[in-house]
């Protein structure tokens, strides 16, 4: 889908999300040849946050686009939700939108290794003190 017809367009749609959730938006991006600008703009909104995405159209045709798959997390503010595409080129040839997908991210809890290391040498230590102190009285 072109964002552009005649003029810089958009296209939007409200779902149901869960306030504090992330969520991350999968689409196909490209642009249509057919017309300049060689570098076609977007901004993709949701939440009160955006992302601007760009696609350069140097050797791209209508049978060979070029589609890239891009993703932009957000986190919903709201329990409905309204994201937008936005097309920030003027004239009848933009950026073209497909295979749209929302889904609910969910971030696991990564310690970094040195975390790991200092909570094993802390065990390490409690359970020695531990094991120091029930041989001292097993020995008296």
């Amino acid at each position: 889908m072109d964002l552009n017809e005649l003029s810089a367009g958009e296209i939007q749609q409200t779902f149901n999300t869960i306030v504090g959730e992330n969520y991350t938006v999968t689409f196909d991006l490209a642009g249509n040849p057919q017309g300049g600008p060689t570098l076609k703009s977007m901004t993709v909104l949701a939440a009160g946050d955006s992302a601007d995405f760009t696609f350069d159209i140097s050797g791209k045709s209508t049978s060979n686009m070029g589609w890239e798959t891009k993703t932009w997390m957000f986190t919903a503010t709201g329990s409905t939700t309204t994201l937008s595409f936005i097309s920030n080129n003027d004239g009848n040839a933009g950026p073209a939108l497909d295979n749209v997908s929302v889904s609910e991210t969910f971030v696991t809890d990564v310690h970094e290794p040195q975390t790991l290391m200092m909570l094993g040498a802390a065990t390490l230590i409690a359970l020695g003190t531990r094991f120091k102190q029930k041989y001292k009285s097993d020995n008296k």
